[in-house]
C-alpha cells in the first residue's frame, strides 16, 4: 500500500509540473466521458 501512495504522489508532482498538459488531459477526458454518456443514454429508439 505504501508503494501505491508513493506512486500517487509522484503522479501528482508530475502533473503539477505540466499544468497545460494536465488541463488538456482533464478537458479531453471530461468531453469524452460526457459524449459517451450522452450517446449511451440518448433516446435513439425510434
Amino acid at each position: 500500500m505504501r508503494r501505491f501512495v508513493d506512486e500517487l504522489r509522484y503522479a501528482a508532482r508530475a502533473l503539477a509540473k505540466a499544468p497545460l498538459f494536465t488541463a488538456v488531459a482533464v478537458v479531453s477526458l471530461g468531453l469524452a466521458l460526457a459524449l459517451n454518456t450522452s450517446a449511451t443514454y440518448s433516446p435513439s429508439d425510434r
